[in-house]
């Protein structure tokens, strides 16, 4: 057996020498993935590659030589297919110009109309269901595709249009043929897209799709979780040892991201330990410590900082407890007066099961890391199987006792897990079924059967 102490090393007992398991962090670069997320987060990157793509494609097919040199080579083709030396039937530099000019002002109008779905589908998002809840229409690829695809339009005819010379007595006309037909593929392209996207934005306002893309991603993130993992290892708890120096935040932000490869690589360039005093997800202020180094001159401050990456909002990338939290923030909106919309909350309960039921065929998430000479490190902060629970169900129990839905679809998910889960981790579900039977008895005295027989529809 053993004991924690404040710093959360384990201590033997018995005059054993204590032992924890520690992990090998596989290499991540927390740049890279701090930049992909800016780019999955951010509504402009995609739209203004779209543009630079339609402008860069319209001054390469608008060009006169590249226009000459093709349609000689039609013109030969039709003569030798058809035996005919009429020229080949050109459209007119005017109606080249009409067309483009008229898909050009339509694209303004259609991409009005997406942005005007768009923020009516984030107010939605965020008025009925939560405002974490946003992140699953910016993130959405088909919102992101369907801007770039009309800016690529707006911007291709408009430098396309630029090029349309009509011709006079000194200059020959010129009708960049390639151009105007590629325009019309671009604007069968934005007719199919607009349709997708009216389509997906009906589904991305639907309870069920919101809740399954963060059941999807947070499941992602627990996957990614292990994967980090390279290798367990029993190891020798490490000694207690006073704090050579402290790493403040330095700015504000969330902790969203932690590279533990780099950090343990730190510890073992400069003979530390790094205790991290934040967990992913949580708050700090510019002065609030970050970390202790534990030995060593504590010359690496900056380093450690560097491979802590603050943002202004959480993520779900290595924070699964985010996942829990926005689903849980689902079922409450849903549980209260204004709402009042007990099935919203029994769905959420049903995706906050199925995380549960992962993240319980899964070991602990390891609170010590290694460094490639086999000593601890890293010691990082986790949220354990305990906390966990206690977040999913603490506060639907709380606001939606009252309601029988609610609380028969609480009793069978406790059960469920219960009766699923190690016996080691029945401890705290076995806590939320009794403080259910407590609090649904102090509201309704009678009945009690009915209110806490397991259903895990809520009421049929």
């Amino acid at each position: 057996m053993e004991r924690a102490t404040a710093d959360g090393d384990p201590v033997g007992q018995d005059g054993a020498t204590p032992t924890v398991t520690a992990a090998v962090p596989r290499r991540a670069s927390v740049r890279r993935i701090a930049a992909v997320e800016r780019l999955r987060n951010s509504l402009t990157a995609v739209p203004l590659i779209g543009m630079l793509v339609g402008w860069l494609l319209a001054r390469l097919l608008a060009g006169r030589e590249l226009h000459d040199s093709i349609r000689e080579q039609v013109d030969e083709w039709y003569s030798t297919v058809t035996g005919s030396q009429d020229t080949w039937i050109w459209f007119s530099a005017d109606t080249f110009q009409t067309v483009t000019g008229t898909v050009a002002t339509a694209m303004l109008t259609f991409i009005g109309v997406v942005f005007s779905l768009t923020i009516l589908g984030l107010q939605v998002a965020s008025s009925q269901l939560s405002p974490r809840i946003m992140r699953t229409f910016v993130r959405s690829n088909v919102v992101t595709a369907t801007l770039a695809v009309f800016m690529a339009t707006f911007v291709y005819a408009i430098t396309t249009l630029s090029a349309i010379q009509p011709g006079n007595e000194a200059v020959d006309p010129f009708e960049p043929f390639i151009a105007y037909y590629v325009l019309l593929v671009l604007v069968g392209a934005t007719l199919v897209m607009f349709i997708g996207y009216v389509s997906h934005v009906v589904r991305l306002i639907r309870i069920h799709h919101v809740l399954d893309q963060v059941v999807q991603e947070t499941s992602q993130a627990i996957s990614r979780a292990d994967h980090q993992v390279q290798e367990r290892r029993d190891v020798a708890a490490p000694a207690t040892s006073p704090v050579t120096a402290l790493v403040t935040a330095g700015r504000h932000g969330v902790v969203n991201l932690v590279d533990l490869h780099a950090l343990a690589a730190i510890g073992d360039r400069t003979d530390t330990r790094i205790h991290l005093r934040a967990r992913v997800g949580e708050h700090l202020a510019a002065p609030q410590v970050l970390a202790e180094v534990v030995g060593g001159s504590g010359s690496a401050l900056d380093e450690v900082r560097r491979h802590v990456h603050l943002a202004p909002d959480r993520t779900v990338r290595q924070d699964p407890a985010f996942g829990l939290r926005q689903i849980v923030d689902v079922a409450t909106r849903a549980l209260s007066p204004a709402v009042n919309d007990p099935t919203t909350a029994v769905q959420a309960i049903d995706r906050i099961t199925e995380l549960l039921f992962d993240l319980a065929g899964r070991p602990d998430p390891p609170t010590h890391w290694l460094g490639s000479s086999g000593v601890v490190r890293v010691v990082q902060p986790v949220h354990s199987w305990e906390e966990l629970v206690d977040l999913a169900f603490d506060e639907i129990r709380q606001f939606g006792a009252g309601s029988i839905q609610v609380s028969r679809r609480l009793a069978a998910a406790l059960d469920d897990l219960a009766a699923a889960t190690e016996p080691r981790r029945r401890a705290p579900l076995e806590r939320q079924r009794a403080q259910l039977d407590d609090t649904v008895r102090a509201l309704h005295p009678g009945n009690l059967h009915h209110r806490l027989t397991p259903d895990r529809s809520g009421v049929g």
